[in-house]
């Protein structure tokens, strides 16, 4: 008889499932109030137990509310616990007799098992979750046989000859099944919700995204931006292949998807076509998605068309100097950190290397005369920290050999390759020195020429003034 009781008890139990899914397609805004709703509805699964129990004398009846209590604790938390628990015990109150306290114990000590259970012994690793539920079955239910001892003690110990082996026996394995039964399904519906708010999320960013992205393979589904920026409809795009769009030949192509599927590589730059007006530049960052069980590509385009065509412009500006440089008849270069960065082919001569490779990261100073050295590094401070250009002053330069070389300098601050330098161009004044020094000295004698004149005519005009 107790064992057809207990079966029709653990198949009331079995409503506990639909309680559980019915608290995930709950409204959202009412989410606040679901424990609350989940506990009545569990109340009211406990007191549909109780009105089928094992009686074992007036007053003192056996159920499967222990399960029921335990359970709700450990899979449904505080709140519901909570809400059914006192409900069950109302109903206990209500019902009265010499089992009174008896089962409003098992009531309390069955929430409380299962509260402290959930917090502190249920694994997180359901490879051995079966064994600790189990246990935890076992500990309920020989918690609520020990509460048979605030009944009288002769009258608890029939109750437990009579009902302890069947409990230990059918009870836990009971609160294994639904257990499971519950966690697996609260597991299931929490990754279904994870997954429903991870499309949300994603749906939200890729409709709401002034950024243009595209899902392809080919073209599955582009985003409003993507339709304003390429001219056609979202319809239209997702009927198309990429190939329709990038410039690049269908090898190229998925030689690139193949590259951003494998993840060595998410940044591209491209030529795409639009419905209107020439290909633009973008730059395409790429990277694998998997939906439904495949893998697509997620695209995000950016315009760069301005910044290509300054950057081209740039490049025009910079092609341009470097061959004035190049071409240039006085010696430039470049001194960044007190070294070369840059020098150009006259400089190379000027110098007299054999090639750049001597010079270049090379010690400024070590092609200074040593005389020249305070005045170069007190001009060097001046452009690079004072940011103020020099005025041209006449310097000496060491050869490679050690030979020395007249120049005549103008440097003015410069950033290169985002460092702070000096641009410096000199001139070969060695021809214009020697020059100069060659008309002093016809000068000096000249001069001196001209005094011997004048010795001599003085010296005539003497004699003369004697002979008179």
């Amino acid at each position: 008889m107790i064992l057809m009781e207990l079966i029709h008890n653990a198949a009331l139990l079995l409503a506990l499932i639909v309680v559980y899914e019915i608290s995930y397609i709950v409204p959202i805004k009412w989410a606040k109030i679901v424990p609350i709703f989940n506990g009545l509805l569990i109340g009211l699964i406990g007191l549909a137990i109780m009105l089928i129990p094992f009686q074992y004398g007036q007053g003192i009846f056996f159920d499967t509310r222990t399960i029921l209590i335990s359970i709700t604790a450990l899979t449904f938390g505080f709140i519901p616990t909570t809400v059914a628990a006192s409900i069950l015990i109302i109903y206990r109150v209500i019902l009265g007799g010499a089992g009174l306290w008896m089962g409003v114990t098992t009531i309390i000590t069955s929430a409380c098992i299962g509260i402290i259970w959930r917090h502190f012994l249920l694994p997180k690793n359901n490879k051995f979750r079966w064994i600790n539920i189990y246990l935890f079955g076992f500990v309920v239910h020989l918690v609520m046989l020990a509460d048979a001892f605030v009944l009288p003690w002769g009258t608890a110990l029939n109750i437990l000859k009579q009902i302890s082996t069947p409990v230990m026996l059918i009870y836990p394995v009971c609160t294994v099944i639904l257990s499971l039964l519950l966690l697996h399904q609260k597991e299931r519906n929490e990754s279904l919700h994870k997954v429903a708010e991870a499309e949300a999320r994603y749906k939200s960013i890729f409709n709401n995204s002034h950024a243009v992205m595209l899902l392809i393979d080919p073209i599955v589904d582009a985003n409003p931006a993507a339709s304003e920026f390429y001219g056609w409809p979202i319809q239209t795009l997702k009927a198309m292949n990429i190939s329709q769009i990038n410039t690049l030949n269908p090898q190229e192509i998925k030689e690139n998807m193949g590259i951003a599927t494998s993840e060595n590589r998410n940044y591209f730059l491209f030529q795409h076509r639009r419905a209107f007006g020439n290909p633009v530049d973008v730059e395409v960052y790429n990277g694998p998605i998997e939906l439904d069980d495949k893998v697509f590509i997620y695209s995000i385009v950016h315009d760069i068309s301005e910044r290509a065509a300054a950057n081209q412009a740039l490049l025009e500006r910079e092609n341009r100097f470097r061959l004035l440089v190049e071409s240039a008849p006085e010696a430039i270069f470049i001194e960044t950190a007190g070294k070369f960065a840059y020098i150009n082919q006259f400089a190379i001569s000027l110098f007299g290397a054999e090639s750049v490779e001597q010079l270049i990261n090379a010690q400024v100073m070590d092609r200074y005369h040593p005389d020249y050295h305070d005045i170069i590094k007190e001009r060097i401070s001046i452009l690079t920290q004072e940011k103020k250009p020099v005025p041209t002053n006449e310097e000496v330069f060491l050869k490679i050999d050690g030979t020395p070389v007249c120049v005549e300098v103008n440097a003015v601050p410069i950033h290169y390759n985002n460092t702070d330098g000096a641009l410096v161009i000199a001139r070969n004044i060695t021809e214009r020195k020697l020059a100069e020094q060659e008309i002093l000295m016809l000068n000096t004698e000249l001069e001196q020429r001209v005094m011997e004149r004048t010795a001599e005519l003085q010296r005539a005009v003497s004699e003369i003034y004697i002979f008179f």
